[in-house]
């Protein structure tokens, strides 16, 4: 199982240097550009010479629409220490936003504690509620939330602590967070290998607290997954439930998915499903996923397939349709050859699902056999891509080495996903979004509108 933790490989080359606590100012944003129509990817910010920039991860909600259209996007920040180290203590978690449906993006806020480092959003009531994960205090990792208010253009109340790190061997990190079509929100994060409190029962695995609408007060922990291990945990929301998928041992490793009712606080599964169904044997699986669920309630997860060592790697699919429970629920289809992937331990960051009107689910990929050159697309009904994977955007070498889709519960936008790339340029990273402009935005679940709860 993982040897470092997740929230560390979300910065890529990143590591932590012991610096003064300040936040690296983020560049001006790009000129209003809201005449430009057409498919294109879009520069938000980029990198100064002294900074290195990150985006959330495919297994977080990085990228989302509010029901009024304004676009909302998470973008890390951090001091440039040396060529392959950057500070924690001087990173910053972003919100930016964009008004005029994609034309002009600013940095509206930033995460309201300090060494913040990696996160996840979701639109809910007059803005939209953050989950992220901060070294404050002591220096040990733990997560947080809070809702962030359009209408006051500020953060309501203080930030909810939700876990409570006790070593350097108990710490919490990379959280995804979803809202229900009744307004519970429900946030899922990762353990270090020897969580001290709560009901783990091992370490490496995802914990979910959630809300219920009007309250003020969280859920206790549970652990989601029933096997040992569960790492880089990701949530989806459908009608009044949530499933959370992430990668399990119960025997062998697997994409393990359970189904939470939040209002009762059970599970409907009481061990771990499998997500998938493998093309040739048991192979291995990497160990993050991105999980999208449609119109009707099929889940959709993309994922890599391949073997220890480089040379079978594949990007699958996996569907099973509304109502499909239990082992065999999943089929599983290739969708295209990548060799130099592998499972096992192995942590790619370079494809998407993003939810599209009714059942169409878009799928986003590099591949690394072309040194993430190219970003790919591919368009799923029930699984099923409704032509082969085509070529939509080009760039130099590592231009797409980081990709984070807008897949929540509430919205559907043809902003579809947030673009990490670092050109040889401009090393320290540039930031995107690719999608159809003006960006179009539909409502697709009821949508919360009552007040958060303050501070929370």
């Amino acid at each position: 199982m993982p040897r470092h933790l997740p929230l560390l490989r979300t910065l890529a080359l990143l590591v932590v240097a012991h610096l003064p606590s300040q936040a690296p100012s983020s560049p001006a944003p790009s000129a209003p550009v809201p005449t430009r129509r057409g498919t294109e990817l879009r520069e938000l910010t980029r990198a100064a010479a002294d900074q290195v920039v990150a985006i959330p991860t495919s297994s977080q909600h990085g990228l989302a629409a509010t029901p009024d259209g304004v676009l909302w996007a998470l973008v890390l920040r951090a001091e440039q220490v040396s060529a392959d180290r950057a500070s924690k203590d001087g990173s910053d978690l972003e919100i930016w936003t964009s008004a005029d449906r994609g034309g002009h993006w600013t940095h509206c806020a930033s995460a309201p504690t300090a060494k913040d480092h990696d996160g996840a959003l979701v639109p809910y009531g007059d803005g939209v509620t953050l989950a992220w994960t901060a070294a404050a205090g002591g220096g040990l990792s733990n997560v947080y939330t809070q809702h962030y208010s359009v209408a006051k253009a500020q953060w309501l109340g203080e930030p909810v602590l939700l876990t409570a790190s006790t070593g350097e061997q108990d710490q919490y990190f990379q959280p995804d967070i979803e809202a229900t079509a009744d307004g519970t929100l429900v946030v899922a994060f990762g353990c270090h290998r020897a969580p001290q409190r709560g009901p783990w029962r091992s370490g490496w695995s995802t914990g979910l607290r959630w809300r219920a609408p009007g309250r003020d007060t969280w859920a206790e922990v549970v652990q989601a997954n029933v096997s040992t291990h569960g790492v880089s945990g990701t949530l989806a929301a459908h009608g009044a439930m949530v499933d959370v998928v992430y990668r399990t041992n119960p025997g062998q490793a697997i994409l393990g998915l359970r189904t939470l009712h939040p209002a009762s606080g059970t599970f409907a599964e009481e061990q771990d499903h499998p997500a998938t169904a493998a093309l040739v044997g048991s192979e291995p699986i990497a160990n993050v996923a991105a999980l999208a669920i449609d119109a009707q309630g099929g889940r959709t997860v993309l994922h890599v397939l391949g073997g220890d060592e480089p040379g079978e790697g594949r990007l699958a699919v996996s569907f099973a349709p509304a109502g499909a429970a239990g082992p065999g629920a999943f089929v599983t289809r290739e969708l295209c050859a990548d060799p130099p992937l592998v499972g096992g331990n192995a942590n790619p960051r370079h494809f998407v699902l993003c939810r599209g009107p009714g059942n169409l689910i878009h799928a986003y990929f590099a591949k690394a056999e072309e040194g993430y050159a190219a970003l790919w697309h591919c368009a799923l009904t029930e699984g099923q891509p409704a032509f082969a994977p085509q070529r939509v955007a080009e760039g130099g070498a590592d231009a797409f080495v980081m990709l984070s889709g807008n897949r929540c519960a509430a919205t559907t936008s043809t902003a579809h996903l947030l673009v990490l790339g670092r050109p040889e340029r401009n090393p320290g990273g540039v930031v995107s979004v690719f999608g159809s402009w003006p960006a179009q935005t539909t409502v697709t679940a009821k949508a919360r509108t009552s007040r958060p709860a303050a501070g929370r």
